[in-house]
């Protein structure tokens, strides 16, 4: 797959002919202001208004009057590469303590308070070359969140308590990810680099890095990095707000114009990526995870610059091809790779990198050199055959289409997307750059294409047991790296030409039928899909029904369907699961090469499985989903699987199973609380012996068993009528006829935690970082429980956080919120730390419960209602999306909740809450230290040896699955409903 912006696809004449009506059709529409304009959508409502302050920042504002949220984003033109080379990470640190206080707000945390208490949420990131800051909350309250926001670029404090106290969250965040493989191969590759390249550089920081160097103060070279590159004329802004662009301009300027102008340069290299005589180079890397990847990467000229052309896009697309002729293709007929993605790599002012990553069978492994072999006669076959201005009007034609339909984002990815492209583009094109091919220049895409050669590559191998001679300093990785020879090159030029690798032919599944059904309904507020108005059951007979919704929110040529075919055969056994598993597995395989096409098209569908059957999706241009349905069914039905695919598949799971118990502890014990509470559930130790007594014979044998007695549950939702809808609907009953009598399956359970009970289950995982999550179950399932466990953790959530991440600095990851599991409600407790063992982060959750109690006691009326009022905000919030709202749809039939919208009636359950409720029931559930709660922990490596007696009364599971499904199976559950 391409890993660069969709929409990509290849070319026919019908293509072409479209592509030609788009351009008569759909003109630009076109915002003036002054000498700027923002090219947008004609599907696009809302206004947008580009300036740049006197002090020369750059501005974006984005009003949308039917808005309920509200956001904005400052982008830095510097990053990581601007870190000083004794203090790495202050980049990083520096985006950490900007949070901390300023001249005008001094409490530490007095803007993310703000943010959260009227229903948002806020982050940041430290890349390469820019660094972004952003938040979003509830529409009526953006005026305040600027102020304190604009703060952080005017006046921070960075006070020498916070910079001492902080160093220790950073480092933290640091050693969350010392078994992260992704960030480990990243690591190895910046110590294969160019060491005199800021990008070789470790970016995250430490205390080691983080710390006093002699007569080099770290405070002092914090206030030198903001001294050096926060200055206005290398910043860009962007303000989303429901307000008139005059308004929110006025905002921009009252509170972002004291930003100072210093007049700075952003950090920009002229030393090469990699050395003169580095490449080509192998680099061998022996991951934590039983992981077998394959990567190329190229070195190349930043191409930002040349958007028009899109030159890299272009070959992203024919090399992350997957349909026939394609070297993925070719590869999965070999058996040696099971996915492949081309493009996305690095990307910066001075460092650019072209990637193609593989993603290897057991097989695939011992063939290096002959994939590496394919992968340069591939890349042949495309600068000979492959560069063709028909391929490139279908490009074209897509992303058009794509413009032309567009549909509102979520915010925040909106204003952090654009800041971040103010920094690259015109601001005329800030939302044009990644849609339209605009000038094909074939000489321009050859050029990019010769830097794809073997003689410029990093080969980059990973997998289990490689040999291994160095170790990375920071990531303490194994790996070697060695200059390919020129033998292996001239072995690879030299090796025979497979005559299967093709370039790509014209696209069958590009539209041409666009026309938008005429609207039988009423027309809703485009941007705020009314939830209210829920598909109509159409059909409810003989053991099918059928909800129908015409799209009256964002007209669009598209359509969202789904199926759901219920069985009980997947939850009586393991054995069964397992079964549906495969199936579905090798139905998705079988259909990959022919759905690619249909994907770049954009239309998507595939199959999938639930506890209560199997699940199949279309959605997209609505033009060809007959045809591809019935490829769906018909390939289901035939059930024509191959063992050699058979033999990957099971392979592949059964090293996802093992990879699983390798995560970061907090997300090991996030999966152990909800193994212990769900009912039916097979651990991965359980699925990995299981898995090996199936054949493909028995899965061959199974279909026709799973399909046998089938209730059938559909939605159609989009452009369309009841008669499209009931045509579809048609077509699955005709290969997946639904019987009137067939059982209808059962939901799962939850387990009713028994009452005045502390159940402590304790894992044994090779980390430093000790890990502790702990469950309190709502009493009952009432949606006013449920209700009430959402509001007491919005309540508590920040303070959480600042009291035991900021305060206390027991860890990077510290969280409190919900776990919500069918009509099952409970607070979740996280904290993974590199300083404190479970028992004492317990201890410290426990006093923060008790102290937390006392702020709600005196909590005033006013701060109380305007929290509660930001969590109506946001479960009010309407999708904004054709997708979003369907799946919004879909999950209330999955669930059986059909007499209104689920997420509405729980806003109505909130609203209900009053203030003394609340607390008295967070005294009496939550904080009551008899109150039951599971207590899902590690302890670290080095700490072990701090463990203290368990309370009597305790519970003591020891995380194997035989000793907690022995507890499970003592207890009572809800039913769901």
């Amino acid at each position: 797959m391409s890993m660069f912006q969709q929409p990509r696809t290849r070319g026919t004449l019908a293509a072409l002919a479209l592509f030609a009506l788009l351009l008569v059709g759909s003109s630009l529409i076109v915002v003036h202001h002054g000498a700027v304009r923002v090219d947008k959508s004609p599907n696009d409502k809302r206004d947008y208004r580009a300036l740049t302050l006197g002090n020369g920042m750059k501005v974006l504002l984005i009003s949308d009057p039917d808005a309920d949220r509200a956001a904005a984003s400052v982008n830095v033109a510097a990053g990581s590469n601007g870190d000083p080379a004794e203090f790495h990470g202050l980049a990083h640190f520096l985006e950490h303590m900007l949070f901390l206080g300023t001249r005008k707000y001094p409490a530490a945390d007095e803007y993310e308070e703000y943010i959260s208490s009227h229903g948002g949420g806020l982050n940041a990131y430290t890349a390469y070359d820019n660094t972004n800051f952003h938040f979003e909350l509830d529409a009526s309250y953006l005026e305040p969140a600027l102020d304190r926001f604009s703060q952080f670029f005017i006046s921070p404090l960075f006070s020498e308590e916070y910079v001492n106290r902080e160093r220790n969250a950073v480092n933290s965040e640091y050693q969350s990810g010392l078994q992260d493989d992704a960030r480990r191969s990243q690591a190895v590759v910046k110590a294969a680099m160019n060491q005199r390249h800021p990008m070789a550089g470790f970016a995250v920081g430490s205390l080691d890095t983080l710390q006093d160097h002699g007569n080099a103060r770290l405070r002092d070279a914090l206030l030198a990095h903001y001294d050096r590159y926060y200055s206005a004329n290398l910043m860009s802004l962007v303000i989303f707000g429901k307000e008139n662009l005059n308004q929110l301009e006025a905002w921009a300027r009252t509170y972002f114009s004291a930003v100072p102008n210093k007049h700075r340069s952003k950090p920009v290299s002229k030393e090469p990526l990699f050395a003169a005589g580095q490449l080509p180079l192998q680099i061998d890397i022996d991951p934590i995870r039983d992981t077998r990847s394959l990567s190329y990467s190229f070195p190349i000229p930043d191409m930002r610059a040349r958007y028009r052309e899109r030159p890299l896009d272009y070959l992203a697309n024919m090399l992350g091809h997957e349909g026939e002729g394609s070297l993925l293709k070719v590869l999965r007929d070999l058996g040696w790779a099971n996915a492949l993605s081309a493009g996305g790599g690095i990307e910066g002012d001075d460092a650019n990198m072209f990637d193609i990553n593989i993603a290897l069978t057991q097989d695939g492994l011992q063939h290096v050199d002959d994939i590496s072999a394919l992968l340069f006669q591939f890349i042949d076959v495309i600068g000979k055959q492959g560069i063709s201005e028909w391929r490139y009007k279908e490009l074209a034609t897509m992303s058009s289409l794509a413009f032309q339909y567009q549909e509102p984002g979520e915010i925040v990815g909106l204003v952090t997307g654009m800041s971040e492209r103010m920094q690259y583009f015109p601001l005329q094109d800030l939302i044009t750059a990644d849609y339209f091919y605009r000038d094909y220049n074939p000489q321009l895409i050859r050029a990019a294409l010769d830097y794809l050669r073997p003689d410029n590559v990093v080969l980059t191998l990973s997998a289990h047991g490689l040999p291994v001679d160095r170790t990375e300093p920071w990531y303490q990785a194994h790996y070697s790296a060695a200059t390919i020879t020129q033998s292996r090159l001239q072995a690879w030029r030299n090796a025979p030409r497979n005559g299967a690798l093709a370039a790509t032919q014209p696209n069958p599944f590009i539209p041409e039928n666009l026309t938008l059904r005429p609207l039988k309904g009423p027309k809703l507020p485009h941007g705020g899909a009314n939830v209210a108005y829920k598909p109509q059951l159409i059909v409810n007979s003989g053991g099918v029904r059928l909800w129908f919704k015409q799209d009256n929110e964002f007209f669009t040529p598209r359509v969202n369907f789904f199926v759901y075919a219920q069985t009980p055969l997947l939850q009586e056994n393991l054995h069964n699961s397992l079964l549906g598993t495969f199936v579905v597995s090798l139905v998705n395989d079988k259909l990959s090469a022919y759905a690619y096409p249909a994907t770049l098209a954009g239309a998507d569908f595939g199959i999938g499985t639930r506890n209560r059957g199997l699940t199949l999706a279309l959605s997209g241009y609505s033009d060809k989903q007959g045809q591809l349905l019935e490829t769906l069914l018909k390939t289901l039905t035939t059930a024509d699987f191959q063992q050699d695919r058979f033999d990957i598949i099971r392979t592949e799971l059964v090293r996802s199973w093992q990879n699983a118990t390798l995560r970061t502890p907090y997300t090991r014990l996030q999966s152990e609380v909800q193994g212990l509470l769900v009912n039916p559930y097979w651990s991965n130790e359980e699925n990995i012996a299981e898995v090996r007594n199936i054949t493909l014979d028995e899965v061959k044998a199974f279909v026709p068993k799973l399909l046998a007695s089938l209730r059938l549950d559909a939605l159609f939702h989009g452009n369309g009528d009841e008669n499209d809808a009931k045509a579809l609907l048609a077509l699955v009953e005709r290969y997946l006829p639904p019987s009137a009598s067939a059982p209808v399956p059962r939901f799962g359970s939850v387990v009713k935690l028994p009452q005045r009970t502390r159940i402590v289950d304790e894992l044994a995982l090779a980390h430093d970082d000790s890990a502790i999550v702990i469950y309190e179950q709502a009493e009952d399932t009432s949606l006013r429980a449920r209700a009430m466990i959402g509001m007491i953790s919005t309540l508590m959530a920040q303070s959480f956080f600042d009291t035991l991440r900021t305060q206390q600095q027991l860890g990077y990851v510290v969280s409190a919120g919900t776990l919500p599991i069918l009509n099952v409600n409970g607070l979740m407790f996280t904290i993974e730390s590199p300083v404190a063992d479970p028992q004492t982060l317990e201890t410290r959750i426990n006093a923060f419960l008790a102290s937390f109690g006392n702020t709600l006691d005196t909590m005033p009326p006013e701060q109380f209602a305007d929290i509660k009022n930001g969590l109506l905000n946001d479960l009010r919030q309407l999708p904004e999306q054709l997708d979003n709202l369907s799946s919004r749809y879909w999950s209330d039939i999955l669930l059986e909740e059909l007499d209104a919208d689920s997420q509405l009636k729980l806003s109505e359950a909130v609203a209900q809450l009053t203030q003394g409720a609340v607390v008295d029931y967070y005294h009496r559930v939550i904080a009551n230290p008899a109150t039951t709660r599971v207590v899902a922990r590690s302890f670290g490596r080095n700490m072990l040896q701090s463990r203290k007696p368990e309370p009597a009364g305790t519970v003591l599971l020891d995380g194997t699955h035989g000793n907690y499904a022995g507890f499970k199976a003592g207890q009572a559950v809800y039913n769901y409903p």
